[in-house]
């Protein structure tokens, strides 16, 4: 692949010098650019079994982080948000002849290594709530949905019901053992999707992919941007709050195979939560607030299936290192949730703590 072809498609009066691959992320292939005046961009490939409308996609990028632009000086937030290049043709995407779709934006200057240290969790949190608020007066209706039902879970169950009763031969029996413990979950996970569908929490737009990886910090754990803005949609607040916890209280990450290694921990989960109450306080309704301590073992389970059901049709969403990778991912968060399991009611009270009027 030429990434110096592809770069030079868009207008950026910059000439190339280097290339390497970057970021960890799951869904989409990311490069650095280095151009000869030492000026650097991100370029990206996107993954087109995941977004089917990359045009969407980016008039939606662009409206949020137009408003984010416009609110963060009202909030004195030191924050950057990417800007992208068109290409000569003036569009969002450079469309290359294998139907693969590209997009460059500028590189946001951050330190990778800063600690992780206690404080920066309370940060975490405090960045996310905030960004859920500044984007409060943003109408939800304004905003495709880029990836359909994307934290839908009785969708996702009925999808593994599906592929459980299809897939035969290996992938059916490496994975029964998880898909009988997912099924079985079932009545128990669906708390806050039947309250979601009762009407009980409002629709917020939320970002719906917080981890610790798409906050950016200067060397002091100063958050300085918020990115990978994609999955902003409409949705409730557990999903910023539950879907950060299960990916950074893993004591030991998605990837780890081995489980005893795998526990949660309180004292990010306290963290986090303090940072999250002290940006939205008062916005948050009672019921939210009543059932957000449910929402890191709710997301832990939507991503055991979600990684099982890549799994039984081949891998086909999430990059892999080697091919039980998504089984892998399965029994760790399927560990996960039983630990969270263990300290919910714990987790119940420092919620009313942190949010104590």
């Amino acid at each position: 692949m030429d990434i110096k072809n592809i770069f030079i498609k868009f207008e950026t009066n910059c000439n190339f010098k280097d290339s390497r691959g970057f970021g960890a992320g799951n869904i989409h292939r990311t490069w650095r650019i280095e151009s000869e005046n030492g000026k650097l961009f991100i370029l990206q490939k996107f993954n087109n079994h995941v977004f089917k409308d990359p045009i969407g996609l980016m008039e939606n990028t662009f409206l949020i982080s137009k408003h984010l632009s416009d609110k963060i000086g009202e909030k004195n937030l030191k924050w950057r948000f990417p800007s992208f290049y068109k290409t000569s043709e003036n569009e969002l995407f450079y469309k290359n002849v294998d139907e693969t779709y590209w997009r460059l934006m500028d590189y946001i200057d951050h330190d990778s290594k800063a600690n992780e240290n206690k404080e920066r969790y309370f940060k975490a949190g405090a960045s996310y709530g905030q960004f859920i608020d500044l984007l409060s007066d943003l109408s939800p209706k304004l905003i495709k949905e880029t990836i359909p039902d994307f934290h839908n879970l009785y969708l996702r169950i009925e999808s593994l019901k599906t592929l459980a009763n299809q897939t035969t031969g290996h992938f059916k029996s490496s994975s029964e053992q998880e898909i009988h413990f997912l099924l079985d979950q079932e009545k128990r996970m669906l708390q806050i999707t039947e309250l979601s569908r009762a009407g009980k929490f409002p629709v917020r737009l939320v970002h719906m992919d917080t981890k610790l990886d798409n906050i950016l910090f200067d060397s002091n754990a100063n958050p300085v941007a918020i990115i990978d803005l994609d999955t902003v949609m409409p949705g409730i607040v557990h999903s910023d709050f539950g879907d950060a916890l299960r990916s950074f209280g893993n004591t030991a990450g998605e990837e780890e195979s081995d489980l005893s290694k795998i526990s949660f921990s309180l004292e990010v989960y306290k963290e986090y939560t303090r940072g999250f109450a002290s940006s939205l306080k008062s916005l948050l309704t009672p019921m939210e607030i009543e059932t957000l301590h449910l929402a890191p073992g709710y997301f832990a389970y939507m991503q055991a299936i979600r990684f099982l059901i890549d799994y039984l049709q081949g891998s086909k969403y999430y990059n892999i290192k080697y091919p039980e990778n998504n089984l892998v991912r399965t029994r760790n968060q399927i560990q996960l949730l039983k630990e969270i399991s263990k300290k919910e009611h714990e987790m119940s009270l420092i919620i009313k703590e942190e949010f104590r009027p």
